[in-house]
């Protein structure tokens, strides 16, 4: 049910009118009057739990070291974490988890949710119930909570990284507190959607092709039956950082999505579980370590609904390299039936969510497959001559020798 908003919160929630910097301060202040000014400064400068900026282009400049060995191409290291790979005369260049595929309209196009969920609708393919709104629609938005179920509160172009998402969001309230961490991505626009159940599952694809597929837990601390909640993410953030990336590149933080995760459970900052009671205290798995990544064989039966979704999914984009998430209770089954979503389309996909698993006998080696991908194509289109035509200005494609153009 939709209650009130309480003079301090619709004060606070008020700073919205200032875009982007009215979010970051009422977002700050939000979380001051909930955590208190000690605990909130605490959690902006967090005793030495930062994980190096080094730590990315450790982990993936191993991934990619690896995937050439596994090819037969070599490596060249250019600078701030560039690297080129080359192969008999082809050369590409990759950069952390970004590579040289999707053209940037096709980026930009899969970045905007709501057109997204619009296509995947059009093509049959089932989304979260949601609805497209501007930052300041607080009655729609109020509206549309109260009409059942948490929601997920999250900006309308996204990072590819789960940022400014605040999921279990029950009321009017919550909402006017959810849309400041929103605003720092999108200062217009925001997405409230119904909040899925059921497990989360990323299939990469490949030119049509699933070509790797992973179950991804939301993260998790795990009671000592001493320490709080707030010590054990920060233990779980020293643990992460000694690890230099292999534990993975994201610190968890107690943000409002993770104040309303935990208040889902009963549960609050200082609250102390047992020993050995899992506490779930992110609502996505962007944030997840090792311990919560389970890799999948892509043609197992078990996962047939999910592959076959995936594919269709990036079809109805037009994306050639992306990662699709999805939420279904049995990925086995087609999606729909099951009563599952698509979560998103990510055309920047981070590989690493493919190694960072607990598992690392079950790992597909899904960089290879890219890398060969992309060297193929850097050697037919080298076969191709350019040729300078007297009666030109400029360099041109000698598509008479070849009898086809692009």
């Amino acid at each position: 049910m939709t209650r009130a908003v309480g003079p301090v919160t619709a004060a606070i929630g008020s700073l919205a009118a200032f875009g982007k910097p009215g979010g970051l301060l009422g977002r700050e202040l939000d979380m001051a009057r909930s955590l208190g000014v000690r605990m909130t400064w605490s959690r902006l400068r967090p005793s030495g739990a930062t994980m190096p900026a080094s730590a990315r282009a450790r982990v993936y400049g191993r991934i990619w070291q690896d995937a050439a060995a596994a090819i037969g191409a070599d490596v060249v290291e250019l600078a701030d974490g560039f690297l080129e790979i080359r192969r008999d005369g082809a050369i590409t260049r990759v950069y952390a988890q970004l590579v040289a595929r999707d053209d940037p309209v096709t980026l930009a196009f899969a970045g905007n949710k709501p057109l997204v969920h619009a296509l995947l609708v059009a093509a049959g393919l089932p989304v979260p119930e949601y609805a497209a709104l501007g930052a300041g629609d607080v009655d729609a938005a109020a509206q549309f909570v109260a009409a059942g179920g948490p929601c997920v509160v999250k900006p309308a172009r996204g990072s590819g990284r789960g940022d400014g998402i605040t999921g279990f969001v029950t009321s009017r309230q919550d909402f006017v507190r959810a849309r400041l961490p929103s605003l720092r991505y999108d200062a217009e626009r925001l997405l409230v959607e119904r909040q899925a159940t059921g497990l989360e599952f990323r299939v990469l694809v490949l030119d049509g092709e699933p070509i790797g597929a992973v179950r991804r837990d939301p993260p998790h601390v795990i009671g000592d039956g001493r320490s709080d909640i707030v010590e054990l993410v920060r233990a779980e953030n020293r643990r992460r950082v000694a690890a230099r990336g292999d534990a993975g590149l994201w610190l968890l933080d107690v943000d409002l999505d993770s104040l309303f995760t935990l208040r889902s459970q009963g549960l609050a900052p200082r609250s102390v579980p047992p020993r050995g009671q899992r506490v779930r205290v992110h609502t996505g798995s962007s944030r997840g370590s090792e311990r919560e990544g389970h890799a999948l064989p892509i043609a197992d039966a078990a996962i047939g609904g999910i592959v076959d979704a995936a594919r269709a999914a990036t079809a109805a984009v037009g994306s050639s390299y992306a990662s699709v998430e999805m939420i279904t209770p049995d990925p086995s089954v087609d999606l729909a039936a099951a009563g599952g979503i698509v979560l998103e389309i990510n055309t920047t996909p981070g590989l690493m969510q493919h190694y960072l698993v607990a598992d690392r006998e079950a790992i597909e080696p899904v960089a290879a497959v890219v890398l060969e991908r992309l060297l193929a194509r850097c050697e037919r289109s080298q076969s191709q001559p350019w040729t300078w035509p007297a009666t030109n200005t400029g360099w041109q494609l000698d598509r008479g020798r070849r009898g086809s153009g692009w």
